[in-house]
C-alpha cells in the first residue's frame, strides 16, 4: 500500500466472502465503491491500492482490518496487513490466498 507501506494479502474472493460484511460484499459483487467511500465509517476500512499485471494496470480496493492473525501449525500470529479480495483463478490451484512475507 503506497499510502501505509504495509504489505498486502490478495485473497481469493470467494474464500473471504463471508468474512465481510454486507455492504462490501454487494460493493464487490458490483466493482461499485463510491457509496461505501462516502462514508467514514466504510471509507476508514476501504484503500484502493493501485496494481500493475502482465494483463495491464488496475485497481484492488483492500480492506483495512481493525485486527488480524495469521494461524501457522495452531498458533496465532499478529500481522500487519491488507487484505485485498480478487480472483485468484486457476493458477493459483489449491491457494487461498498470496502473502507477501518480504
Amino acid at each position: 500500500d503506497p499510502v501505509s507501506g504495509k504489505s498486502v494479502i490478495v485473497a481469493e474472493t470467494t474464500r473471504i466472502a463471508p468474512l465481510r460484511p454486507l455492504a462490501l460484499r454487494q460493493a464487490y459483487a458490483k466493482n461499485d465503491f463510491a457509496a461505501l467511500l462516502s462514508t467514514y465509517e466504510h471509507a476508514k476500512h476501504l484503500r484502493p491500492i493501485p496494481t500493475q499485471t502482465a494483463t495491464g494496470n488496475g485497481l484492488l480496493f483492500a480492506i483495512v482490518p481493525d485486527s488480524l492473525e495469521l494461524v501457522q501449525d495452531g498458533t496465532a500470529y499478529p500481522a500487519d496487513y491488507l487484505i485485498a479480495p480478487a480472483p485468484l483463478g486457476d493458477n493459483a490451484r489449491e491457494f487461498d490466498a498470496v502473502i507477501s512475507l518480504g
